[in-house]
Parts: C-alpha cells; structure tokens; sequence
C-alpha cells in the first residue's frame, strides 16, 4: 500500500472470525492465542480511510479446511489512478 502512496491511509488489518457482529471473534493477531480450525470461516480486512476521495474496507471470506483455505470470493482486484 505505501509503495502505490496509500501508506498512511491504511490504517490497520483484521483477520477475524465471520458471525453476526463486526469483527466477530476470534480476532486473530500476533498476541491472539486463538487458533484457525476446520470449517471455520474467517475475514481478511484491509481498510483505507482517510484518502482525499474518500475510503473502501475490502474483505475476503475464507473457508479453513484441514489442509488448506478456500477463498470464498472471486472478484478480482486492482488499483486504478
């Protein structure tokens, strides 16, 4: 994000679980003790506020599976100036 000048607009990143409730836990992070299971669906967040043409939160859903995760979106993305 800052190598396309987009740095300070990015102000934080999430990895949590999916339920009814904003950043439903478990919130995962480097002092989370919470663990990615099995069939457990999970965010990644990546806001950008603050810019001069306003903001966007892109989040991708994840399935867990035993081995690996599914991406359970199939939008690309791109940054167009």
């Amino acid at each position: 994000m800052s190598n396309a000048g987009f740095g300070e607009a990015f102000l934080y990143s999430g990895l949590h679980s999916v339920g009814v409730i904003e950043f439903e836990p478990p919130i995962f992070g480097p002092s989370s003790p919470a663990m990615l299971e099995p069939d457990m669906v999970i965010s990644i967040d990546i806001p950008m506020f603050n810019t001069g043409w306003g903001g966007l939160r892109v989040e991708d859903g994840y399935l867990i599976t035993e081995d690996a995760s599914e991406r359970l979106v199939k939008t690309p993305y791109f940054i167009e100036r």
